[in-house]
């Protein structure tokens, strides 16, 4: 190795839960409130002219997060897309980044934003780009991947179901279109057409492309020589309401959950207490207990929409969860270990309402209810575990008429009204989700 080869890691982050995990009415969530899903990298050997392309990796355990902080640590330097905007922000409320990881990082999007000289980041995402800078590398995309968690009729669906888009493409492509860059030193912003939605809001409407030369200082920020400021002053940036950018439409929301990135020792001791009462009611893997710390900021980060800011809000001051808090910070304990389970239940409802052909149909609606009354069981285990209050003598009638049709429905035999080929479907999908579930939810 030459005293001027580098090693570089390209990532590309993808996430369980995004801007509009939960629909696209609703008001975005910032970064900080995003779930990481799967780390896309790609390593290469950089000697100033050239790279050579190594090993890919596809990151998509629960320690993700701390298995790229790993990988960040054996490279000299790290180029991503909205990688110090978007990316560590997100990281950053599961996994403890810290300023080592930071000087190795560089972020094409915000320097690309300082060469184009206007407030909001207008038309640079990393597909436009790529398509208005690789064409003469026979670079071509039909449509752009779906970057965001993929919303069906205000249903989450998993990253297994995202059309099968796997970050290490994007890596590749981040890898590309960074080389490019700094081997013609002009870079091709493309023009944002009438009609065109941005997630930073208005304000890109209308505006031309051009091309714009790169000057040696901002070729230097991209190959890591110069020190850009938003890697200098991330930890103050971060702090505030538009990131490393200094716009997003989360406005204020943003401030409020990165005010929360570091958890006092009592609202990580109430957090444990959680985890362990799950522990002791066999509601936790034993393979998961050594990535404890992992699991229970994972949990904590999976508490859905306005509840995420005050669950978070609620153990920095130090102040008791409520019995709810607690049960959706427990769900997300839950969820966070059985990832596998996740990604076959959203499957459900995905194929319930996407499949053709009557038959199964048929089937996958039949599944989607068995999934989603294992689901009630699941949670009403989860609460009971925890400590939630007690059945009234109407909900525990409820509960019993729900576990009565559910017993039903596990030992149905298909007739010929029914079909045999339906049961078959969807008694072997049943089967497959009460084993990733790891427990016997029916046992008597």
């Amino acid at each position: 190795m030459t005293p001027k080869s580098r090693r570089m890691l390209f990532v590309d982050f993808d996430y369980l839960r995004g801007s509009h995990a939960h629909g696209r009415s609703q008001v975005p969530m910032p970064p900080e409130g995003w779930l990481v899903g799967r780390i896309g990298t790609v390593s290469a050997m950089w000697n100033g002219s050239r790279l050579v392309v190594g090993k890919s990796h596809l990151l998509d355990s629960i320690d993700c997060g701390n298995r790229f902080l790993k990988l960040v640590h054996d490279h000299d330097l790290v180029v991503g897309f909205s990688l110090l905007q978007s990316d560590l922000p997100a990281l950053a409320m599961i996994a403890e980044v810290r300023r080592g990881h930071l000087e190795k990082c560089v972020d094409v999007l915000p320097i690309l934003n300082r060469v184009r000289g206007k407030h909001w980041p207008t038309g640079l995402s990393l597909e436009k780009l790529a398509i208005a800078n690789l064409s003469d590398m026979g670079f071509s995309k039909e449509r752009a991947p779906v970057r965001a968690p993929h919303v069906w009729r205000g249903e989450r669906v998993s990253v297994a179901n995202r059309n099968k888009s796997d970050p290490r493409d994007d890596a590749r492509l981040v890898m590309r279109l960074w080389e490019t860059l700094v081997a013609t030193r002009a870079v091709v912003i493309p023009a944002a057409g009438a009609g065109q939605a941005s997630t930073y809001g208005p304000g890109w409407k209308d505006t031309p492309g051009d091309t714009f030369a790169l000057a040696t200082e901002t070729v230097r920020e991209l190959t890591g020589e110069m020190p850009t400021p938003e890697r200098t002053n991330w930890f103050d940036l971060t702090r505030g309401n538009g990131g490393v950018l200094g716009v997003f439409p989360g406005g204020g929301d943003r401030a409020r959950l990165a005010a929360t990135r570091r958890l006092p020792a009592s609202g990580r001791a109430e957090l444990l207490s959680i985890h362990a009462a799950l522990n002791d009611h066999g509601l936790i893997p034993a393979a998961s207990l050594s990535m404890t710390p992992t699991v229970v900021l994972e949990g904590l980060q999976r508490v859905p929409g306005q509840q995420l800011f005050k669950t978070r809000e609620s153990l920095c001051a130090g102040t008791p969860l409520t019995v709810s808090q607690r049960a959706e910070v427990a769900w997300g304990m839950w969820h966070a270990t059985h990832r596998l389970w996740e990604a076959a239940y959203w499957q459900t409802v995905h194929d319930s309402k996407s499949q053709d052909g009557v038959i199964v149909w048929a089937s996958a609606c039949r599944l989607r209810d068995y999934a989603k009354s294992q689901k009630d069981e699941l949670r009403t285990r989860i609460r009971a575990a925890i400590g939630g209050k007690d059945l009234t003598e109407d909900e525990s009638e409820r509960v019993a008429q729900e576990q009565s049709w559910r017993h039903a429905v596990r030992n149905f035999v298909p007739n010929e009204a029914d079909g045999i080929y339906i049961g078959k479907l969807w008694v072997r999908g049943a089967k497959e989700l009460e084993s990733l579930s790891g427990l016997d939810l029916w046992a008597p």
